[in-house]
């Protein structure tokens, strides 16, 4: 594998950063009620027994959308940030199956990442670059995937 570095990235954010209140209330009550519309939780949607998890890409409304690619322009202070995919995942113990996850890094194609906490009922912390965010409901953390990190 060829490991030569064929571009630079930007340093956008230098650190994870935790974000209080990432969404208004009554966009939030929104964002929850998307969540719920996926049918993660129920058959619906396939369960994932080795992860002990549903996942599903997520749609918002037009003005959900706008606010959050603001909020990663804010964030990660780049006015030409464009919009790549919104993703949802819900870990749940199962049919006997117990969430677990080993410590990795997401493969997800993009440099920038805001991670949002719906709910967090098992506390069940993100680890970025070796730091624990045990977020709560409305809070992301953001963070920037690494120019030497080897994919």
């Amino acid at each position: 594998m060829n490991k030569e570095l064929l571009f630079e990235l930007p340093e956008v954010l230098s650190k994870p950063k935790v974000v209080s209140n990432f969404f208004t209330k009554d966009m939030f009550a929104r964002v929850k009620q998307a969540v719920t519309d996926t049918g993660m939780g129920t058959d619906r949607l396939p369960f994932h027994t080795m992860l002990a998890r549903w996942e599903s890409p997520i749609n918002f409304d037009e003005e959900t959308e706008a606010h959050c690619l603001q909020r990663a322009k804010e964030i990660f202070n780049d006015n030409t940030l464009k919009k790549a995919y919104f993703y949802t995942v819900r870990y749940q113990i199962k049919d006997g199956c117990i969430p677990h996850l080993w410590e990795h890094m997401d493969q997800n194609g993009t440099q920038t990442t805001i991670d949002i906490t719906v709910e967090n009922t098992a506390k069940w912390g993100l680890r970025v670059e070796g730091e624990d965010f045990n977020q709560i409901p409305n809070e992301a953390v953001a963070f920037c995937r690494s120019a030497t990190y080897p994919f």
